[in-house]
């Protein structure tokens, strides 16, 4: 006779190996995403693009925040950074920039 998993090791093995696939992806997606996002659209007459990334990663530090989540039952505790982007935006107007470009 052959040795067989039970179906509630197979499934959870699969759950956990299932959910950190999907985390994965969506953290890998997300975070694409938010450096490309920001800072993309944003326009200023006479800035050079090494002047706007200064200015724009500046009020994203200033219109960012940690987030601490609470997972039961898997890893514990996950911080992860958000962005207020209201905040964002304004930091960025009151630096005499334009959305859309200059």
């Amino acid at each position: 006779m052959g040795y067989t998993k039970s179906p509630r090791t197979c499934r959870g093995t699969w759950t956990t190996f299932g959910v950190r696939l999907v985390l994965g992806v969506t953290g890998a997606l997300v975070g694409a995403v938010g450096c490309l996002g920001p800072h993309a659209h944003w326009g200023k007459s006479g800035m050079t693009d090494a002047e706007r990334r200064r200015d724009s990663n500046d009020c994203l530090d200033e219109a960012s925040y940690t987030k601490t989540v609470t997972i039961p039952h898997q890893w514990g505790e996950v911080r992860r950074r958000e962005v207020d982007y209201d905040l964002y935006r304004r930091c960025m107007k009151s630096k005499g920039y334009r959305e859309g470009g200059a």
